[in-house]
């Protein structure tokens, strides 16, 4: 009998997203987990299912662990329970955005990403207004698909996989390797990666040290001042800032106030434009902080 729970264990990890199902259908996810008891149960209900279906490596461990505490004969129903649901989880496995499913704000759409086969099953659940950064991880992960397809080799592919493996700008490492494994004999994929993360020289960043003071958190202060130190490309100071607790470009926020104004000031010609007059929502902000020059940062303010 404990073989049969152990064949039932080898068909879940064929699909990536198996045990997604309890999620995806809402009240079947306390049925299948209704069928177990005690420990079996208990990791049942603490597993993060969407977190499995975005991490292949993290989904084999917890199943390893579940099936380790529901081998017993009373787990049948259970096993059954999640069986039923590979067919329809797997019809999604292998697009593009399902590595971005863990990003929506909304439990709905969500669930629409995790049961999608295409961009098209997204229209009714998910708005791009509310979803930006959904939308913009599966930008990239299209992005990724469009550069890594032309590699010729192993060692290039890899590389440019590592280009589109977050929302951030590549590291000058991971740029890097681009040039190191593609720049021959895999010049397709090295222009496409190009043009996708093109960055921008920094202009003098230590004269933007004084906006870290803007800041109400200490660390996003320490964090902010090491980043100005050490960085030397917008794309990389924005990043590093985000990541580092200074949290994303708002505009009501006066840390990512000061550096946009202060790069429209510094350029020649430039005036500082009141705060109050900064008409835009967060999405236009982060947008125009990430504009190539400083002329079109002004007018995309303007």
């Amino acid at each position: 009998m404990r073989e049969r729970y152990r064949s039932h264990f080898g068909i879940l990890i064929v699909g990536i997203g198996l045990l997604l199902a309890t999620y995806l259908v809402g009240a079947q996810s306390i049925r299948c987990c209704s069928y177990a008891n005690g420990s079996c149960r208990s990791a049942c209900e603490q597993l993060s299912l969407v977190s499995m279906a975005t991490d292949p490596a993290q989904l084999e461990v917890s199943l390893r662990k579940l099936n380790n505490l529901c081998h017993r004969p009373s787990m049948i129903s259970f096993w059954n329970c999640m069986n039923e649901t590979l067919e329809e989880i797997d019809k999604g496995n292998g697009w593009i955005g399902r590595p971005c499913c863990r990003i929506p704000q909304s439990e709905k759409c969500m669930r629409a990403c995790l049961q999608a086969q295409s961009l098209l099953d997204l229209t009714t659940s998910c708005r791009k207004s509310d979803e930006i950064a959904f939308y913009t991880c599966i930008e990239r992960q299209e992005a990724g698909e469009r550069c890594c397809k032309n590699a010729q080799t192993s060692s290039c592919h890899e590389a440019c996989k590592n280009v589109f493996v977050d929302s951030f700008t590549p590291t000058k490492a991971v740029r890097e390797a681009i040039h190191r494994h593609c720049s021959e004999g895999n010049p397709k994929v090295q222009q496409c990666v190009h043009s996708y993360i093109h960055v921008t020289p920094a202009d003098h960043p230590f004269r933007n040290m004084h906006c870290c003071e803007r800041s109400l958190s200490t660390q996003c202060r320490t964090v902010c001042k090491e980043t100005l130190r050490t960085e030397t490309t917008t794309q990389e100071i924005v990043d590093g800032l985000t990541r580092g607790g200074c949290g994303p470009p708002l505009p009501q926020d006066w840390l990512w106030q000061c550096f946009l104004l202060n790069s429209v000031a510094n350029e020649p010609g430039g005036s500082l434009i009141q705060s109050e007059k900064v008409g835009m929502d967060s999405a236009k902000l982060q947008c125009c902080f990430r504009a190539a020059t400083v002329n079109c940062q002004r007018l995309c303010i303007e």
